[in-house]
């Protein structure tokens, strides 16, 4: 037969205090309004706790774009597996716009010379200015081949000097891998 409430309710109760009493606790709990002030002063804690680790705003994003010199070369072939060719490219490039200065790339493009379609995949590291400010960054760059041209994505890895704490991303293309190729995104400078 199940039990009514009233009989769970006293069943409790008498738990309860069975375990304040062998706790040594009877009579020492907090009235009902130490509770809330107690709880308000806990809660107020936990709110600090967590503004204070937030990061601080980071500044507004501002849009990225430029030119892209073209490509020199492919690189070299590492391997043809299974119809496809591997390139190691390491090219360097003139970048103008919002990023002034050069790059280096090194990265591994896979092509399938049947199709002429491929991927694209690689680290770049810059060496130079952004609105006047100076140092390196790394790009991780990565994207699709559809030769003559490649088109793909950029994000900011990491930095030195005064772009230690530039970060961004977005896209580059080239319509023609041996013509300029432009790039453009976002980019900030976190406090």
């Amino acid at each position: 037969m199940p039990e009514s409430h009233a009989v769970r309710r006293v069943r409790a109760d008498h738990v309860g205090r069975r375990l304040q009493k062998s706790q040594g606790m009877r009579g020492k709990g907090f009235r009902s309004g130490e509770w809330r002030a107690a709880f308000a002063l806990a809660s107020l804690v936990v709110l600090t706790v967590i503004l204070a680790a937030m990061p601080a705003a980071a500044a507004p994003s501002r849009i990225a774009s430029g030119t892209i010199s073209p490509v020199s070369s492919l690189g070299e072939v590492l391997r043809v597996a299974d119809g496809k060719t591997f390139f190691h490219h390491t090219d360097g490039h003139v970048l103008e716009g919002t990023f002034t200065g050069t790059v280096t790339e090194d990265a591994t493009i896979m092509v399938d010379p049947a199709t002429g379609k491929g991927v694209a995949s690689g680290f770049s590291v810059f060496t130079g200015g952004v609105s006047g400010v100076t140092g390196t960054i790394v790009f991780h760059i990565y994207g699709t081949v559809s030769l003559p041209g490649a088109q793909g994505q950029w994000v900011i890895y990491g930095g030195t000097g005064g772009l230690v704490n530039l970060r961004g991303q977005g896209t580059w293309s080239f319509a023609n891998l041996f013509e300029e190729g432009s790039y453009t995104g976002e980019i900030h400078f976190d406090p």
